[in-house]
């Protein structure tokens, strides 16, 4: 028997951030809304209709995240069972590791700070 496949069920107010951003980018289509590409949070602010603040805040949220997933990810990597051989192995270990976080890290800065340009408000804009 073959098996339909379902979409996923939306919210209204997942649907209004669908057709907000739908919106955004029609307008930004046609040239009537240009933000640069460098402020993506005031893009998706805009895009979305929602505030910078909770733009800052579900752009930190899901970076913890993927700090956490790449956290348990390594620690589900060791091989063995015995924590003294672990230890032994843990200056090796920990250089992989750290060559791995500093991959995942690698061009994420801090969410709030004067240097940050995607929190920052475009200047002129």
């Amino acid at each position: 028997m073959a098996s339909r496949k379902r979409g996923k069920i939306l919210h209204s107010d997942a649907r209004d951030i669908v057709y907000n951003v739908i919106k955004y980018f029609d307008e930004e289509k046609n040239l009537e809304r240009y933000h640069p590409l460098k402020y993506s949070a005031a893009r998706a602010a805009m895009a979305t209709n929602l505030s910078m603040a909770t733009i800052s805040k579900i752009k930190k949220e899901g970076r913890e995240s993927e700090i956490e997933d790449f956290i348990i990810s390594i620690g589900m990597n060791s091989d063995s069972e015995d924590e003294s051989d672990d230890y032994e192995d843990q200056d090796c270990e920990s250089d992989q590791s750290m060559e791995d976080y500093n991959q995942l890290m690698e061009g994420i800065e801090p969410i709030m700070g004067s240097d940050d340009q995607d929190t920052a408000e475009p200047s002129g804009l």
